[in-house]
């Protein structure tokens, strides 16, 4: 893509955007978020040879990573930081074999990690609506559910 760090990387906030819009009743808190140094969006193209201390980091959609992406994330944490990793193996849009097994070797690892807990969720947890729980639902009765 042709274009500066922030123009290539513009295109994938559009979703935090609108979570801060949600969360907070106001359209630009994303923007205002950033401004103030709260928040900062980076792409897995850009964190070679940086460390991230005291920070939360947040790392979405961590089911579309393969290893090495997930390796160079969890080696940028420093000092008096968090590192929280989201996403559900299951709507994984990596085609290789290879790529898509990423995600449960690096679970592995960081399962045996006595600093990490985990969380899975499950049905009973979904709250986007109804009729995607229905959904869900149907899709593991009919073996569909891409594991």
């Amino acid at each position: 893509m042709p274009g500066d760090e922030q123009e290539k990387v513009s295109i994938y906030e559009a979703p935090y955007r609108s979570i801060c819009r949600e969360l907070f009743g106001i359209k630009d808190s994303y923007d205002a978020l950033k401004q103030q140094g709260n928040i900062k969006f980076m792409s897995t193209s850009f964190i070679r040879g940086i460390t991230i201390n005291n920070a939360v980091i947040i790392v979405d959609e961590c089911q579309n990573l393969n290893f090495h992406e997930l390796d160079s994330i969890i080696t940028r944490v420093g000092r008096n930081s968090k590192i929280m990793f989201c996403g559900d193996y299951t709507q994984t849009d990596l085609t290789r074999e290879n790529d898509k097994r990423g995600i449960f070797n690096f679970m592995k690892i960081i399962k045996s990690l006595e600093e990490f807990s985990t969380v899975e969720f499950g049905i009973d947890d979904i709250v986007r609506s109804d009729f995607l729980k229905s959904y869900i639902i149907a899709k593991y009765k009919l073996g569909l559910d891409g594991t």
